[in-house]
Parts: structure tokens; C-alpha cells; sequence
């Protein structure tokens, strides 16, 4: 799969910290595994209490499931743009056009990637810490996709009003 574009320096540092964190991750769980308690807490409410404990080798879960995003969020990023896109959508949108979006939504991912990794780093940490979520940690990571959604949405909205 060989993307259409040259990462830029932003997009290389998103890469590298968003990788960085998956390995943070394991290794701060795999170091730490065997002086965890035989039950941690493994699910929260709604207001960041612990509602739920299990057994400690069902962190192993939450990282699989981390990784599976790391990964999944990495191959979206690198499909590459085509120009058969373009015959499939219903308004008319020219093919620098459609490059413009294609390379904004990729940046997009980039940066959604490395906050719901960080997100669930911090999920990790606080399961393994035996630690209540703030409320404020729960409503932040979609608040913060709900913004950078309305950011790009107006971007590529903006770019195109701009240019007529």
C-alpha cells in the first residue's frame, strides 16, 4: 500500500508519538505485571468510579485492544488516494479537491490516533494503579474528537469557500 503523499514533519512526529506510546504501554504493563494485586479494576461509571474489578491477566485485553486500534488507525493512514474515489461521490468535487481532503482526513486520523491512545494510556495507568478516572478524563477524549471533527469539517469546508 503505497500512499500518494510525502509525510510532513507534523505527520512523521504523530507517527513516532503515537508508536512511542504503544511501546510505553507495553512495557510499563509487562514490567509491572507481576507486582499488580490479583483483581484490578477494569471498569468505570460513568463518573470515573470503579464499578468492576477482574482478574489481572485481563489487562491483557485492554492492550490487545490498543494495539488493534494502533494498527487499524495506521492502515487508514496509509490507503492510498485514488481516483476512482472521486466517481463514487455525489457532489462534485474536482480531483485536487478531493487531494486536498484526502490528505487533510489522513492528518486527521493521525492526530485522533495518537488522543485515543493517550486516552487509553491513561485508562491503562489508572487500572493498574487501582485509581478512580476524574470525570473530567471520561468526557475529554470525545470532546476532543468532537473538535478536532469540527476543525477539519470547517477547514475543508473553509478551503473550498476561499478559493471561489
Amino acid at each position: 500500500m503505497k500512499n500518494n503523499f510525502k509525510l510532513s514533519t507534523f505527520d512523521i512526529l504523530l507517527e513516532i508519538v503515537s508508536l512511542l506510546l504503544i511501546i510505553a504501554i507495553w512495557f510499563y504493563v509487562c514490567f509491572n505485571y507481576a507486582s499488580l494485586p490479583s483483581e484490578i479494576p477494569m471498569h468505570f461509571s460513568v463518573l470515573g468510579k470503579v464499578d468492576s474489578l477482574s482478574d489481572k491477566s485481563s489487562l491483557f485485553i485492554l492492550l490487545g485492544i490498543i494495539t488493534f486500534l494502533y494498527v487499524l488507525f495506521s492502515v487508514l493512514n496509509f490507503i492510498p488516494f485514488k481516483k476512482k474515489y472521486l466517481k463514487y461521490n455525489y457532489i462534485n468535487i474536482s480531483e485536487q479537491k478531493g487531494r486536498e481532503i484526502y490528505e487533510l482526513t489522513v492528518k486527521k486520523l493521525r492526530i485522533e490516533k495518537v488522543f485515543v491512545i493517550g486516552f487509553l494510556a491513561i485508562i491503562t495507568y489508572s487500572v493498574m494503579n487501582s485509581q478512580d478516572l476524574h470525570w473530567l478524563i471520561i468526557l475529554s477524549l470525545p470532546l476532543i474528537l468532537i473538535f478536532i471533527e469540527a476543525f477539519y469539517l470547517i477547514k475543508i469546508v473553509s478551503s473550498d469557500t476561499e478559493k471561489k
